[in-house]
């Protein structure tokens, strides 16, 4: 029912492009999926109206350039997210974002909120409260829109840590609006070769994840969410990243809850010259991340903010690209790191990897090349190269590493594609990259589960079942032989940490 008070539709994630209609009238159209966007309903007389969605994900690189069916994952379609109608008022809170300023000597938090107006001027309470306790109130007076920016100390509210991951309730008050949410009170920051999470250096050791399922596609339904998260923390992880497009929120909150590090990553897969020197596809690339920000940046979770997974970062014309859109991401928040995710790393100079806060390779010893035995090799081959770029001053992540296995294969020679030769690989990535002496401070395992590839991804000969099997599980979620791997590699890794002094 439209009536005289201003609606809107939220949309949590359309699979890949979109168009909305109200009886009959276009209102919006959208592209780039795993991101919230928002359609403001027409006011008018109360009624009722027809709402019409659109969704395509046909391949269309002028439509929706950010999703090809090239890339290494199947472009599931429809709408994954949930719907939301929001009834606004004469008076509401548009948006709030919250970020954690200091933790000592005490929690000090900046509060940024956007207040709107159907008409005004006009005057409105503002209050927040955190756990029920009110900890500021204000008179706003507005016309249309304002924002207002409070730095707010709360004495004796517990921070939020990856051992302790402390929760609060934040509600916010605005006439006859309100906003509630979780938070978390942390800061994280580069601190030479650190990655430090309230003044504290991190370690971080876990998965890559695609948010798809064989049964749901990309609409996973909130206990198959559950579930992966507590087979990932089942594992002794403490890690996540998001490959290669924003996590759904509410895993969000599951990672929040339980102190899982999240690598946020915007959509993008070995973009080149064709996409990052062209201003078309960069302008979109903008605006999913711009997208992942607002859906993302509350969650205490997210350390690090990633994009250009694999992109073109040796070609010195695609620089201004990374440039850009780093920037992008610095310029939303400056409050986390940003980095991406190197293809290849230093076999020729890397001539945009000074743009990123933190070093970040993909590399697979002992599948793509190579044996086992050359892991530790590569790592130092790594490290060396790091150093010779002078780039030794900031943190080094291994953000891909691993090998496929075909669940249900056993084979007493371990040979390739077999469990046993994944977990033999898995074993010795844990134990090089984490070996005294190592810079790396963080280890991403491609990757969690088995995923779906589409039948235009050029490398299908690599993917058996038309499938990506380096999943520790298999699609379904069960466990492979690496599964037993990891969790004996990180319980020795926390062991070894809870005995340092």
């Amino acid at each position: 029912m439209a009536d005289s008070t201003p609606h809107e539709l939220v949309f949590g994630s359309v699979q890949h492009w979109c168009k909305v209609f109200v009886d009959g009238q276009q209102l919006a159209e959208h592209a780039g999926g795993f991101t919230r966007f928002r359609v403001a309903l027409p006011v008018g007389p109360a009624r009722p109206v027809t709402i019409v969605v659109l969704v395509d994900n046909r391949d269309d690189p002028v439509r929706s350039p950010l999703h090809r069916h090239f890339y290494d994952w199947y472009h599931y379609g429809g709408i994954a997210g949930h719907i939301e109608l929001h009834r606004l008022g004469e008076a509401w809170l548009a948006e709030v974002r919250y970020q954690t300023v200091a933790v000592v000597p005490e929690p000090v938090v900046q509060l940024v909120v956007e207040a709107r107006a159907t008409t005004g001027p006009r005057r409105e309470s503002l209050a927040v409260f955190v756990d029920g306790a009110r900890v500021h109130d204000e008179v706003v007076e507005l016309t249309s829109t304002k924002t207002l920016v409070r730095h707010l100390a709360l004495p004796g509210v517990s921070t939020w840590s990856l051992e302790d991951p402390a929760l609060h309730l934040l509600e916010i008050t605005f006439g006859a609006d309100d906003w509630r949410g979780r938070v978390g009170l942390r800061t994280v920051e580069v601190k030479g070769r650190d990655l430090a999470v309230n003044d504290r250096p991190a370690r971080l050791f876990g998965v890559n994840r695609h948010d798809l399922h064989p049964d749901h596609g990309s609409a996973l339904p909130d206990d198959q969410r559950l579930s992966d998260l507590q087979l990932i923390a089942g594992l002794g992880a403490n890690f996540v990243r998001g490959a290669h497009y924003p996590q759904d929120e509410g895993f969000l909150d599951l990672c929040d809850e339980h102190g899982i590090a999240v690598w946020c990553e915007a959509t993008a897969w070995q973009p080149g010259p064709d996409q990052l020197a062209n201003d078309s596809w960069l302008a979109a690339a903008e605006r999913n991340i711009d997208e992942m920000v607002a859906m993302a940046a509350n969650h205490p979770s997210v350390l690090i903010w990633g994009c250009c997974n694999e992109g073109a970062s040796k070609d010195p014309t695609c620089r201004p690209g990374f440039e850009r859109l780093l920037r992008r991401l610095r310029a939303l928040d400056a409050s986390r790191p940003v980095t991406y995710a190197a293809m290849d790393p230093f076999r020729a100079p890397e001539v945009s990897a000074d743009l990123a806060d933190i070093v970040a390779v993909n590399t697979y010893p002992g599948w793509y090349w190579g044996g086992i035995e050359d892991i530790a090799g590569e790592l130092d081959r790594i490290e060396a190269a790091v150093k010779a770029a002078g780039l030794d001053d900031r943190p080094l992540v291994v953000a891909e590493i691993g090998a496929e296995a075909i669940a249900g294969w056993n084979d007493r020679a371990a040979e390739r594609w077999s469990e046993e030769h994944q977990a033999h690989l898995i074993e010795s990535v844990l134990a090089n990259a984490t070996s005294p002496g190592r810079s790396i401070v963080g280890v991403a395992l491609w990757v969690f589960a088995d995923f779906r590839v589409g039948d235009r991804y050029p490398g299908d000969l690599r993917r058996p079942r038309a499938h990506n099997n380096k999943g520790i599980f298999d699609e379904y979620r069960r466990p492979k032989l690496s599964a037993d791997a990891v969790q004996r590699g990180l319980a020795l890794l926390e062991g070894a940490r809870k005995e340092q002094p």
